[in-house]
């Protein structure tokens, strides 16, 4: 509880950007650097779609009852 009154009662803040795009040209909005953002992670975190290529994991625990 002390450490979330001390966090509460903090000022300090981090702000992210401006941003600098692929082509080179700064970005400076919120949504502009959200756009940013949901490009870079969204090619990263994506769902798989093809189940049958992922490969068979080896039965090393194997109980019989």
């Amino acid at each position: 509880m002390f450490i979330a009154y001390v966090r509460g009662r903090s000022h300090a803040t981090r702000k992210l950007g401006p941003l600098t795009d692929n082509g080179g040209n700064l970005v400076e909005s919120s949504e502009g650097m959200s756009e940013l953002f949901n490009e870079a992670f969204g090619k990263v975190f994506t769902k798989e779609t093809d189940y049958q290529s992922f490969p068979k994991p080896n039965g090393y625990f194997q109980v019989t009852i």
